[in-house]
């Protein structure tokens, strides 16, 4: 049970993250075509689940006993 807990954390993370980066670029890029949104998007969803599966061995050995 306690590595499912620290994978709920780590997903709650990851979704925070793509939310909160993808607000800060947008304010700094302003892009205008739906193409050029659609791939910035898409790159820093990217980069946001590189960074989870990254992560993954060290949230689920921090909540096994």
């Amino acid at each position: 049970m306690e590595p499912f807990i620290g994978f709920v954390i780590l997903a709650f993370l990851a979704i925070l993250l793509f939310l909160v980066l993808e607000r800060l670029v947008e304010r700094a890029v302003h892009p205008q075509h739906f193409w050029a949104s659609a791939i910035m998007k898409t790159v820093i969803f990217l980069l946001v689940c590189a960074g989870v599966y990254l992560s993954l061995p060290w949230f689920s050995d921090l909540f096994s006993s």
